[in-house]
């Protein structure tokens, strides 16, 4: 088969190459496929995948059948000259699937209503008439009708309401440039099919009322009111209260507010708390002052924009350390939350993916639905970009490994504040994003020594300061090296400070932050084989 392909969600689950269709297999093959085309870009673990094909109880053999599944998903999939990888991929042990531009149906369903709800802002109601038109044609009955389980019914429900707000949007289009003779019948049946949504129970009203038919446009009311008080014991929401006042008074209703929220019942919302997502302060923290005095100034330098810190350096050097209390001392700057997130930069981590799975955790974080959050990348960079456009919240992203894959994260108003760390120059963003680089060099032999003094207690170091001078300077002024010499002290108390200081000076301490001591001891100073082992390894 030749051809590119297309997928469809918008009724049964289907596929195509070209114009000839593939044969997906059986239905949990094609479970497989909607769970991938569901979250189209995003890793998608294996535990995942057999939740969406078997539900709470999954046999024994689920982890073996799956990639049997997944094998022949590959293979019916790729054509001839393409690789039998390259529509789904193998991403940390997990799965993702990148269909082609253009080749899902609910992805293009939500670009065109999205672009019509555009168009109604605009006044531009037969272009946006004709773009709802379009997006409707798409479905060809239930979305993935055929599957069942308790994942495809949770998808279904929250994709059919998609098609309701596109009725209502084309509905409202229409009675807006005029249409509204031809309105009335159709939304007849959909108040009979959806009793309680008013939304069709106000655009039915307003037609009536364009129609000269003042008395009927009052009669949906009492209808409306009636059923409302008789099932849900409420009365009809504001919108409607408000047309109704209008319609009395022969007021005239010039234009349908098309891309306002609608009156359907749905769950009262949760009322999420204001995000606190930074790990703790770092307890030993010391020294540094400098540097976070030049990040903070930074930070206020410019108002209105966002501040960008990138704080840079090698492994062990306290970039974290650095950047988590920076951080704290922020966060009351920033009421509406701190975001915190490792963007995994160090290994084979797909950067891309990564940023995807940070963008849905954060919209989660700030109030988004998960039906609310668009399927592509860079429609979820926008959205995260509007939530936050109004707010002021402080974004810790942790092991970035490029540019790219902060920028995607980045707000795009002023008010937040981002702080990067990472190993690697992120040159890009002082370049296009006026990122402040803070370049994080080893500490200082004083900073050194007053961070051994504070994990293994002023006491103990004022038995030997001169072997405290000697581990600070053989750990170069590396708060990991620094670190683990002082865990390996506390840890094992049978070690004099001087013993321990030998025993680094002769090669057991490596760049690795790595502590491996075989000394002798008298007998009374040896632990005991219950006690703390005379070896460390972090």
């Amino acid at each position: 088969m030749t051809g590119a392909l297309r997928f469809a969600l918008l009724g049964p689950v289907r596929a195509w190459r070209g114009d000839q269709e593939i044969c997906l297999g059986p239905p949990r093959r094609k479970a497989v496929l909607v769970a991938l085309l569901l979250r189209a870009g995003a890793y998608v673990s294996p535990a995942e995948l057999i939740d969406a094909v078997w539900g709470s109880a999954p046999p024994a053999a689920a982890s073996a059948s799956l990639h049997t599944h997944i094998h022949h998903l590959r293979r019916c999939l790729g054509g001839p000259e393409d690789r039998t990888d390259s529509v789904i991929r193998t991403v940390s042990k997990g799965y993702q699937i990148w269909p082609p531009a253009g080749s899902l149906d609910l992805v293009e369903f939500q670009e065109l209503t999205a672009a019509a709800e555009r168009c109604c802002s605009e006044g531009n109601f037969p272009a946006a008439i004709d773009k709802l038109r379009s997006a409707l044609d798409m479905w060809q009955g239930s979305p993935l009708s055929g599957m069942t389980g308790e994942y495809a019914e949770r998808q279904r429900q929250l994709i059919l309401p998609l098609r309701l707000t596109a009725i209502e949007t084309r509905i409202a289009a229409e009675i807006s440039s005029g249409a509204h003779t031809d309105s009335v019948s159709e939304l007849n049946r959909l108040v009979s099919e959806h009793p309680l949504d008013e939304r069709f129970r106000e655009l039915l009203m307003l037609s009536f009322y364009r129609n000269g038919r003042q008395a009927d446009a009052l009669d949906v009311y009492r209808q409306t009111q009636r059923a409302l008080a008789n099932k849900l014991g409420v009365d009809p929401g504001p919108a409607l209260q408000r047309l109704r006042q209008q319609i009395l008074a022969g007021e005239p209703v010039a234009i349908v507010p098309t891309a306002a929220p609608t009156d359907r019942p749905v769950p009262a919302p949760v009322e999420l708390p204001v995000p606190r997502q930074l790990p703790a302060p770092p307890v030993f923290f010391c020294g540094r002052e400098a540097q976070l005095a030049e990040a903070q100034a930074a930070i206020t330098k410019f108002p209105g924009f966002v501040a960008i810190i990138a704080i840079q350096g090698a492994a062990g050097v306290g970039k974290s350390a650095l950047g988590l209390s920076l951080a704290h001392r922020l966060a009351d700057t920033f009421p509406d939350g701190q975001l915190y997130a490792d963007l995994r930069g160090i290994g084979t981590a797909d950067p891309l993916v990564t940023a995807q799975r940070v963008l849905k955790s954060f919209l989660r974080a700030l109030g988004v639905a998960d039906a609310s959050i668009p399927m592509r990348l860079q429609a979820q960079t926008s959205l995260l970009r509007s939530v936050l456009s109004h707010k002021r919240c402080l974004l810790f992203l942790e092991n970035a490994r490029d540019a790219r894959q902060v920028r995607l994260l980045l707000p795009g108003a002023g008010g937040s504040a981002v702080v990067v760390t990472s190993r690697e120059r992120l040159s890009g963003l002082a370049v296009r994003e006026s990122a402040h680089a803070l370049l994080l060099g080893p500490m200082s032999a004083s900073e050194s020594r007053e961070m051994l003094s504070r994990r293994i207690g002023a006491e103990r170091v004022a038995t030997d300061i001169d072997a405290v001078h000697d581990l600070a300077e053989q750990c170069g002024g590396n708060p990991l090296l620094l670190s683990t010499v002082a865990a390996f002290a506390v840890i094992n108390p049978g070690f004099t400070l001087a013993a321990i200081a030998t025993g680094a000076r002769n090669g057991s301490l490596d760049p690795t932050g790595t502590l491996r001591l075989e000394l002798p001891l008298p007998h009374s100073a040896r632990p005991r084989a219950r006690d703390s082992p005379n070896h460390l390894a972090p």
